[in-house]
């Protein structure tokens, strides 16, 4: 290990106000924005897709006879929906403990990592925010309900979808914002809990006759799906092209910013990510088809897309 001599001051003190001995001997050299160390992994991650897990394919993983391969699971659920049943080995981890050092600390960084919530939906969250991190982290599609059904759990059905009206003309991104100032801690983000939004109140929000409160709303399914409708005024883009620092420009930095999809699992990643960021975002609760069911054909669930897997009852610690 090495000490960089005179210390930060020596390679520049732009910003510097503290430690300066005679700034003629200062390098100048260019320097990172407290987002690049953030914005870079997410470009990076959302450019190659979403990573999500089918039941299937964990339950196969788990019953190869393989151990070796066997992925860290981890169930976010309240403890006693955890203590009726879950994912056999799953561990049982809040989002705001997660993302402390000491938990961070004991995943691993050369395994896979499954995370499951209710939906899928604030799993998401946390699996957008563990792949910016560094971890191989899918989230496990739609939730435990696709593994087997508690009953009273939470789980999306068509008779919640409100049935509003929706758009097909397109709208473009405008605008050039600073970037917000990160929030540096996914600690920060996770500690006070995920940030969705339903339809009604979004539904409420855009007709209150006032348009100044506006969220700035981000459509990320496929230019096809968006032209067949979406929410009025959302802009379409992908993931992967979003986080870009010039499109990033477009979002405000101060207002809220409202992300969906076809569920509300991808958007979850999305949102997680943009909340580490310093963006103030949401997902739609249950993706575009609580807006309304009208021409959707993808996203939707029922109860007979569940594996009905055997679960476990014993409580697993973190290794």
């Amino acid at each position: 290990a090495y000490s960089l001599k005179f210390g930060y001051p020596s390679w520049t003190t732009e910003n510097v106000t503290e430690g300066l001995w005679n700034d003629d001997m200062s390098m100048g050299y260019p320097t990172e924005g407290a987002g690049a160390s953030f914005l870079e992994p997410a470009a990076a991650y959302f450019g190659e897709g979403y990573k999500l897990i089918t039941a299937e394919a964990v339950y196969e993983n788990l019953n190869d006879g393989d151990e070796s391969n066997d992925p860290l699971i981890i169930d976010i659920r309240k403890p006693e929906d955890y203590e009726i049943g879950h994912v056999p080995g799953a561990v049982n981890v809040s989002g705001k403990v997660l993302f402390g050092e000491e938990t961070l600390a004991a995943l691993p960084t050369d395994k896979q990592i499954v995370v499951y919530c209710y939906t899928g939906q604030t799993a998401g969250q946390v699996v957008g925010a563990l792949n910016t991190l560094g971890y191989d982290a899918y989230s496990l599609k739609f939730g435990m309900p696709s593994w087997a059904i508690a009953e009273g759990a939470p789980r999306w059905n068509n008779d919640m979808s409100m049935g509003y009206p929706a758009d097909t003309a397109a709208v473009e991104m405008g605008g050039e914002n600073e970037l917000p100032a990160p929030l540096g801690s996914a600690h920060e983000y996770f500690g006070e809990g995920f940030k969705l939004i339903t339809a009604e109140a979004l539904y409420e929000n855009l007709n209150d006759g006032d348009d100044s409160n506006d969220p700035y709303i981000l459509d990320i399914r496929s230019g096809d799906d968006y032209a067949l409708g979406h929410v009025p005024g959302a802009v379409n883009i992908s993931g992967g092209a979003l986080f870009d620092a010039e499109t990033l420009d477009d979002l405000p930095p101060d207002g809220q910013v409202v992300v969906y999809c076809y569920s509300g699992q991808t958007a979850g990643q999305v949102v997680g990510v943009l909340n580490m960021l310093g963006y103030d975002a949401y997902s739609l609760k249950f993706g575009y088809p609580s807006w309304t069911t009208e021409n959707v054909t993808k996203g939707l669930w029922n109860d007979d897309m569940s594996m009905g897997y055997p679960v476990d009852t014993e409580a697993h610690e973190l290794p």
